[in-house]
């Protein structure tokens, strides 16, 4: 079941982000994750953007999460920018799926483009993005310095 977050779910969310984090360039490079920050990250994104949780037998397995935005080039268009997408990895599949065909619907009024990341940790994203009908339109080079 998709359903909107409430309170008592950031702490699980800080937790799948923890789990994350740990699959990402960043750590590699010494980057430490800040629970804190991403918990109010979340409660941002619940209080004034958009964020839901795919929920089984009363456990989170999945979210998507999203700033909304103005677009950078002509404020007359909005963005939805995804900061979450995450499924755990004993749920991938249709989940992912549902999640982010809910969130197309739910925006669908409030925004005009979607833009979803594509970590290079992530596999067979570009398959999966393209599949349902999303174009490549930037790539990101990142250095810690």
């Amino acid at each position: 079941m998709i359903r909107e977050i409430v309170e008592d779910d950031i702490g699980t969310l800080v937790q799948y982000g923890k789990f994350f984090w740990t699959k990402t360039p960043y750590v590699t490079a010494g980057m430490e994750y800040n629970p804190g920050y991403v918990a109010e990250m979340l409660q941002t994104l619940k209080d004034d953007h958009y964020l839901r949780v795919y929920e089984v037998d009363g456990e989170i397995v999945g979210f998507i999460g999203f700033y909304l935005v103005p677009f950078p080039f002509n404020p007359n268009y909005k963005l939805a920018h995804e900061i979450f997408f995450f499924v755990h990895p004993g749920h991938r599949g249709a989940i992912g799926k549902e999640l982010l065909e809910q969130a197309e619907r739910d925006l669908a009024d409030k925004v005009d483009i979607v833009t979803l990341g594509d970590m290079l940790s992530s596999t067979d994203m570009n398959d999966y993005y393209t599949q349902r009908g999303y174009t490549l339109s930037e790539r990101a080079y990142t250095k810690v310095i």
